[in-house]
Protein backbone atom coordinates (compact mmCIF):
# COMPACT_ATOMS: atom_id res chain seq x y z
CA UNK A 1 0.00 0.00 0.00
CA UNK A 2 1.18 3.36 -0.76
CA UNK A 3 0.34 7.07 -1.67
CA UNK A 4 1.57 9.00 -4.23
CA UNK A 5 1.19 12.88 -5.53
CA UNK A 6 2.18 14.92 -8.16
CA UNK A 7 2.41 18.60 -7.86
CA UNK A 8 2.31 21.17 -10.82
CA UNK A 9 4.20 24.26 -9.15
CA UNK A 10 4.89 27.71 -10.96
CA UNK A 11 7.60 28.38 -9.64
CA UNK A 12 9.47 25.21 -10.81
CA UNK A 13 8.91 26.55 -14.55
CA UNK A 14 10.79 29.67 -13.62
CA UNK A 15 7.60 31.92 -12.66
CA UNK A 16 7.81 33.80 -8.94
CA UNK A 17 4.97 31.98 -6.44
CA UNK A 18 1.89 34.50 -5.17
CA UNK A 19 1.96 35.06 -1.66
CA UNK A 20 -1.26 33.82 -0.97
CA UNK A 21 -4.31 32.27 -2.75
CA UNK A 22 -7.85 32.86 -2.81
CA UNK A 23 -10.94 30.26 -1.94
CA UNK A 24 -14.16 30.92 -3.84
CA UNK A 25 -17.24 30.56 -2.14
CA UNK A 26 -19.13 28.67 -1.56
CA UNK A 27 -16.86 25.44 -0.61
CA UNK A 28 -18.17 22.26 -2.61
CA UNK A 29 -20.38 19.88 -0.64
CA UNK A 30 -17.33 17.29 -0.71
CA UNK A 31 -13.93 17.78 -1.65
CA UNK A 32 -10.17 17.08 -0.71
CA UNK A 33 -9.22 19.01 2.14
CA UNK A 34 -5.64 18.42 2.35
CA UNK A 35 -2.73 16.13 1.54
CA UNK A 36 -0.24 15.36 4.35
CA UNK A 37 3.96 15.44 4.18
CA UNK A 38 5.19 14.08 7.50
CA UNK A 39 8.89 14.80 8.05
CA UNK A 40 10.46 14.40 11.55
CA UNK A 41 11.51 17.83 11.84
CA UNK A 42 9.60 20.62 10.83
CA UNK A 43 12.33 22.98 9.70
CA UNK A 44 13.74 20.33 7.52
CA UNK A 45 10.34 20.00 5.15
CA UNK A 46 9.95 23.83 3.70
CA UNK A 47 13.58 23.55 2.79
CA UNK A 48 13.23 20.28 1.06
CA UNK A 49 9.84 21.43 -0.67
CA UNK A 50 10.77 25.13 -1.37
CA UNK A 51 14.21 23.08 -2.99
CA UNK A 52 11.57 20.82 -4.89
CA UNK A 53 9.08 23.21 -5.86
CA UNK A 54 10.11 26.70 -5.49
CA UNK A 55 7.30 27.27 -3.23
CA UNK A 56 8.09 28.09 0.74
CA UNK A 57 5.34 26.63 2.83
CA UNK A 58 4.33 28.88 5.93
CA UNK A 59 4.77 27.79 9.17
CA UNK A 60 1.57 27.84 10.74
CA UNK A 61 1.75 27.05 14.40
CA UNK A 62 1.23 24.27 16.76
CA UNK A 63 -1.88 21.88 17.12
CA UNK A 64 -4.00 22.53 20.67
CA UNK A 65 -4.79 18.97 21.02
CA UNK A 66 -1.94 16.76 20.03
CA UNK A 67 1.74 17.72 20.13
CA UNK A 68 2.63 18.40 16.26
CA UNK A 69 3.13 21.54 14.26
CA UNK A 70 3.00 22.42 10.77
CA UNK A 71 3.78 24.68 7.87
CA UNK A 72 0.89 24.93 4.55
CA UNK A 73 1.34 25.85 0.78
CA UNK A 74 -2.07 26.23 -0.61
CA UNK A 75 -3.14 23.77 -3.39
CA UNK A 76 -5.71 26.00 -4.83
CA UNK A 77 -9.28 26.15 -4.13
CA UNK A 78 -10.11 24.73 -0.65
CA UNK A 79 -7.44 22.67 -0.76
CA UNK A 80 -3.63 22.70 0.53
CA UNK A 81 -0.59 21.07 1.28
CA UNK A 82 0.01 20.26 5.31
CA UNK A 83 4.16 19.70 6.12
CA UNK A 84 3.35 17.59 9.64
CA UNK A 85 6.18 17.28 12.04
CA UNK A 86 6.32 16.32 16.07
CA UNK A 87 6.42 19.47 18.14
CA UNK A 88 9.89 19.02 20.05
CA UNK A 89 8.92 20.65 23.53
CA UNK A 90 5.44 19.19 24.03
CA UNK A 91 5.35 16.70 26.47
CA UNK A 92 4.41 12.97 25.02
CA UNK A 93 6.06 13.77 21.47
CA UNK A 94 6.40 10.83 19.59
CA UNK A 95 9.81 10.77 17.17
CA UNK A 96 8.30 10.73 13.31
CA UNK A 97 10.65 8.00 11.70
CA UNK A 98 11.21 10.33 8.74
CA UNK A 99 13.50 12.06 7.62
CA UNK A 100 11.86 13.02 3.89
CA UNK A 101 8.89 14.61 3.18
CA UNK A 102 6.75 11.20 3.00
CA UNK A 103 3.06 11.19 2.38
CA UNK A 104 1.23 9.73 5.17
CA UNK A 105 -2.88 10.87 5.66
CA UNK A 106 -5.33 12.89 3.49
CA UNK A 107 -8.65 14.60 3.78
CA UNK A 108 -11.99 15.28 2.28
CA UNK A 109 -13.70 18.50 3.50
CA UNK A 110 -17.62 18.98 3.85
CA UNK A 111 -19.51 21.75 5.29
CA UNK A 112 -22.15 19.45 6.90
CA UNK A 113 -19.74 16.77 9.19
CA UNK A 114 -23.16 15.29 10.95
CA UNK A 115 -24.68 14.78 7.41
CA UNK A 116 -22.07 13.09 6.03
CA UNK A 117 -21.57 10.64 8.85
CA UNK A 118 -25.01 9.84 8.71
CA UNK A 119 -24.33 8.96 4.87
CA UNK A 120 -21.69 6.57 5.95
CA UNK A 121 -22.89 4.89 8.74
CA UNK A 122 -26.26 4.11 6.25
CA UNK A 123 -23.77 2.85 3.60
CA UNK A 124 -22.52 0.31 6.49
CA UNK A 125 -19.09 2.48 7.64
CA UNK A 126 -18.27 2.71 11.20
CA UNK A 127 -17.17 5.97 12.40
CA UNK A 128 -15.30 7.17 15.23
CA UNK A 129 -16.75 9.67 17.21
CA UNK A 130 -15.93 13.58 15.82
CA UNK A 131 -13.16 14.97 17.67
CA UNK A 132 -12.84 18.58 18.21
CA UNK A 133 -9.81 20.47 16.95
CA UNK A 134 -7.64 23.61 16.81
CA UNK A 135 -4.55 25.13 15.90
CA UNK A 136 -3.13 28.72 17.46
CA UNK A 137 -1.65 31.13 14.33
CA UNK A 138 1.23 32.89 14.28
CA UNK A 139 -0.73 35.79 14.91
CA UNK A 140 -2.56 34.87 18.05
CA UNK A 141 -5.80 33.94 16.29
CA UNK A 142 -7.24 30.07 16.46
CA UNK A 143 -8.32 27.78 13.91
CA UNK A 144 -11.14 25.60 14.73
CA UNK A 145 -12.66 22.45 12.95
CA UNK A 146 -13.87 18.83 13.59
CA UNK A 147 -13.25 15.51 12.11
CA UNK A 148 -14.14 11.74 12.02
CA UNK A 149 -12.23 9.10 11.04
CA UNK A 150 -13.49 5.88 9.84
CA UNK A 151 -12.79 2.00 11.38
CA UNK A 152 -12.38 -1.12 10.14
CA UNK A 153 -10.35 -3.16 7.99
CA UNK A 154 -9.59 -2.57 4.28
CA UNK A 155 -9.53 1.54 4.90
CA UNK A 156 -5.84 2.22 5.92
CA UNK A 157 -5.73 4.16 2.93
CA UNK A 158 -9.10 5.92 3.19
CA UNK A 159 -9.28 9.68 4.23
CA UNK A 160 -10.57 11.48 7.14
CA UNK A 161 -13.12 13.65 6.99
CA UNK A 162 -13.36 17.90 8.09
CA UNK A 163 -15.45 20.98 8.44
CA UNK A 164 -14.08 23.55 9.03
CA UNK A 165 -15.72 26.43 11.89
CA UNK A 166 -17.94 28.86 9.79
CA UNK A 167 -16.13 32.46 9.58
CA UNK A 168 -12.42 30.67 9.66
CA UNK A 169 -9.54 31.71 7.48
CA UNK A 170 -9.04 28.65 5.07
CA UNK A 171 -5.59 27.63 4.77
CA UNK A 172 -5.75 27.29 1.00
CA UNK A 173 -6.38 31.52 1.51
CA UNK A 174 -3.75 32.41 3.76
CA UNK A 175 -0.71 29.78 2.44
CA UNK A 176 1.57 30.41 -0.20
CA UNK A 177 0.37 29.34 -4.10
CA UNK A 178 1.99 28.28 -6.96
CA UNK A 179 1.30 24.83 -6.68
CA UNK A 180 -1.65 22.39 -8.14
CA UNK A 181 -2.29 18.74 -6.81
CA UNK A 182 -1.40 17.25 -10.99
CA UNK A 183 -1.90 13.35 -9.42
CA UNK A 184 -3.46 11.84 -6.84
CA UNK A 185 -2.40 8.04 -6.43
CA UNK A 186 -3.73 5.54 -3.94
CA UNK A 187 -2.40 1.46 -4.57
CA UNK A 188 -4.43 -0.90 -2.39
CA UNK A 189 -3.98 -4.16 -3.06
CA UNK A 190 -7.49 -5.39 -1.94
CA UNK A 191 -9.62 -2.18 -2.92
CA UNK A 192 -13.44 -3.12 -2.97
CA UNK A 193 -14.25 -1.70 0.34
CA UNK A 194 -12.20 1.59 0.06
CA UNK A 195 -14.10 1.79 -3.62
CA UNK A 196 -17.35 1.48 -1.71
CA UNK A 197 -16.13 3.99 0.22
CA UNK A 198 -15.89 6.22 -2.55
CA UNK A 199 -19.26 5.79 -4.26
CA UNK A 200 -21.00 6.60 -0.78
CA UNK A 201 -19.25 9.70 -0.45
Amino acid sequence: MYVKIALFCLAALGQPPRLSAQAPAPAPLVALAHVTLEINRLEAGPEEFARLTGVVPVNAGPHEHRPSENALASLGSWAYLEILAPLPSAAGTRPSPFTRLTPTTWSLASPDLDALIARLQSAGFETAEPVEGSRRLPDGSVLRWRTVHLRGAGLELAPYFIQWAPDMPHPSATSPAGCRLAEFELAEPNPARLQRLFDAI
